[in-house]
């Protein structure tokens, strides 16, 4: 117990010793002022000072691959009109002279070639609504009779300019 209290007169009063008052230490003797590099990291003045990135071209190339890959894949729940499926021999044939009809009778509405084995199928539209499907069905119905609007993913609306 002797040993103890000897210890601990000792030892404490070295642990006792506060932040603070090392702090002010140095900042009351002017210890960064000695290095002017430490010194010039302290000064806080407006365009003072720049900034060099070295980076590897190929991060550039990559960032700009991964950009154009995910402006493919966007896809959200949507509908569109089927204009056609079939299997067979001349399917494909057949399925991309009727892309080519409906593409020029319907300028304005896109259509897709999709082959699924064993049926070729043209899906035409981007329509976010089945209303908006439903009015252009109407106007579809008058040529391709056979047509009817089914669940799909579709692309991402055009923005339009507003102004």
């Amino acid at each position: 117990m002797k040993n103890f209290i000897i210890y601990f007169l000792i030892f404490i009063p070295n642990f006792c010793f506060s932040q603070t008052e090392i702090e002010d230490y140095f900042f009351k003797k002017n210890f960064f002022e000695n290095d002017d590099f430490l010194y010039s990291l302290q000064q806080r003045e407006i365009g003072n000072g720049n900034i060099t990135v070295f980076e590897n071209s190929r991060i550039d190339s990559l960032l700009k691959k991964k950009i154009s890959i995910d402006k493919e894949n966007q896809k959200i729940n949507g509908f569109r009109i089927q204009i056609y499926f079939e299997s067979g021999r001349d399917a494909q044939n057949i399925a991309e002279e009727i892309e080519i009809e409906f593409s020029e009778k319907y300028p304005y509405i896109s259509s897709y070639l999709i082959y699924n084995a064993p049926f070729f199928k043209i899906r035409v539209g981007d329509f976010r609504t089945k209303n908006e499907a439903m009015k252009i069905l109407r106007e579809i119905k008058i040529d391709f009779k056979s047509s009817f609007i089914v669940k799909d993913k579709i692309n991402f609306p055009e923005l339009e300019n507003i102004f």
